[in-house]
């Protein structure tokens, strides 16, 4: 993970963009939960201003994180929420590769501090649908707090996540053999997050708020888009974390 970037790096992301190479490969390490990442250069090329990211994008961000962020903190992609809404817990145990249920080996009993989840809204969407919005789901398992972040300003997403996170929580405490009343202790609720004024935004306010939340980096704005999309584009070309510089604090004069 490094801040100091030279800005003739983004020269690269241009270059890659206006390639004549259709796929394009990242050296993104795999994790247990994520494979090796590739994507056609024409969804690489929708992190340009004003366009939407769709699931390749987020996906591939969410498994640059995961290989790239301390072993206690877990993501997985964004099939997650609309698999547990469509099958219910059984539908997404395999969702958590790595995790046992062992005691201190499990989501709920020690070995995770976060999991991390975009959310494609609407959660019953088609696998062929590109979905109407993005939001953010976590987990803060060692605090036993499910939050939720949407940058709209109006939204009906909390309940939906509410009932799906305590749906999941309940069925890993079964797996886990979590006590009840250890699970009636989770509390929900909706985080302040930043608010996008448009309605393309809101893929690259969840991979800022997936970055932020991982790093307990600084809240970001609506002008910071522009540089959060090319910062995004950077990490995936180089499969390297970069903290933006938006959120690098002045030195005290």
């Amino acid at each position: 993970m490094t801040s100091s970037i030279d800005p003739q790096i983004f020269d690269e992301v241009d270059a890659v963009m206006h390639s004549q190479s259709e796929t394009i490969r990242f050296k993104i390490p795999k994790t247990l939960r994520h494979a090796a990442v590739q994507m056609p250069r024409h969804d690489f090329c929708r992190l340009r201003p004003s366009q939407w990211l769709n699931d390749e994008v987020v996906n591939a961000y969410v498994a640059l994180l995961d290989a790239n962020t301390p072993d206690d903190i877990l993501f997985v992609s964004s099939f997650f929420m609309s698999q547990l809404h469509s099958g219910g817990y059984r539908k997404v145990t395999r969702f958590l590769k790595g995790v046992s249920g062992q005691p201190q080996q499990g989501l709920l009993t020690g070995k995770a501090s976060m999991l991390i989840f975009p959310i494609s809204e609407p959660v019953d969407r088609r696998a062929d649908d590109p979905g109407l919005h993005w939001t953010l789901g976590v987990l803060h398992c060692r605090q036993r707090e499910a939050v939720y972040y949407d940058s709209f300003p109006v939204s009906s997403g909390f309940d939906i996540f509410r009932k799906h996170a305590r749906e999941y929580i309940m069925g890993r405490g079964g797996t886990e053999n979590v006590r009840q009343e250890e699970l009636d202790a989770w509390t929900y609720h909706h985080a302040p997050t930043p608010l996008q004024n448009n309605g393309c935004d809101c893929g690259a306010f969840l991979c800022a708020n997936m970055l932020s939340v991982s790093f307990g980096l600084p809240h970001f704005a609506q002008k910071d888009i522009p540089n959060i999309r090319k910062h995004i584009a950077l990490q995936l070309h180089r499969g390297a974390i970069y903290i933006p510089e938006y959120n690098i604090p002045k030195p005290c004069e």
